[in-house]
């Protein structure tokens, strides 16, 4: 904590420094903001119930200019996502925990809960993840080679699969399950399809024979449309 306290401090200086005058004056308000946020992280840990931590969390996050008031610890807004996320993620007894209490705190969830894992990841290693996981994990190996071209930070002599493909794979599998799973319920009679929407009824057409005179036109063309109530002018404008 004492290194990313440092960092943190460091990255400030240096956009203060040198790209100040990129940044538009209402964002200049949130200098120090990484800094504040970070600082209360020791203390959060020393708190001795996990609630008292999330309620100071938010609290600092609407200390720090957000756009909406802020009442959840897992709000988007990087100051309750964020610390929330490196709360959970110092003080997990282990990687699964870690991850559902994440999912469990609402709001941001994905974003929350890839944080919590990067940083549980980082403390506790491959061998951390359940095994379950593992195996239920569709192109579990395709994962696990995406992981090791980041860490030698090359793809060479890998059998990487195109990223497209697999998404379509996926998609398509997704559909069948979702399909199969809406039949099992419907069996058991608790799903009932929405009713299909009515179409919309067609104007009628227009008569046929020579073009209608300008006026005749006009009328023939709002055919079916809700007349407009005649516009009065208020008695000050007269």
């Amino acid at each position: 904590m004492t290194e990313l306290l440092e960092a943190a401090a460091a990255a400030e200086r240096m956009v203060e420094k040198d790209y100040l005058h990129l940044i538009p004056v209402s964002g200049r308000d949130r200098f120090g903001m990484a800094r504040s946020g970070l600082e209360l992280l020791p203390r959060l840990i020393e708190l001795p119930e996990r609630f008292m931590a999330f309620r100071q969390i938010v609290g600092e996050a609407n200390r720090q200019f957000p756009d909406h008031k802020i009442s959840e610890p897992g709000d988007g807004f990087v100051m309750a996502a964020g610390l929330s996320a490196l709360f959970i993620a110092l003080t997990a007894t282990d990687l699964e925990d870690g991850i559902k209490e994440a999912v469990h705190l609402g709001k941001d969830t994905d974003t929350l809960a890839a944080m919590v894992g990067a940083v549980l990841g980082a403390r506790f290693g491959e061998q951390g993840i359940p095994e379950r996981w593992r195996k239920g994990l569709v192109n579990a190996d395709q994962v696990a080679l995406r992981g090791e071209a980041l860490l030698e930070k090359s793809v060479e002599g890998l059998k990487l699969r195109d990223l497209v493909s697999m998404e379509a794979e996926l998609t398509r599998q997704e559909e069948k399950g979702r399909a199969e799973f809406i039949g099992k319920l419907e069996a058991k009679g608790e799903f009932r399809p929405p009713a299909p929407k009515k179409p919309k009824p067609r104007p009628a057409p227009l008569p046929e024979g020579p073009p209608p005179e300008p006026d005749q036109a006009l009328k023939l063309s709002r055919r079916g449309k809700r007349k407009k109530p005649e516009r009065v002018k208020a008695p000050w404008k007269k």
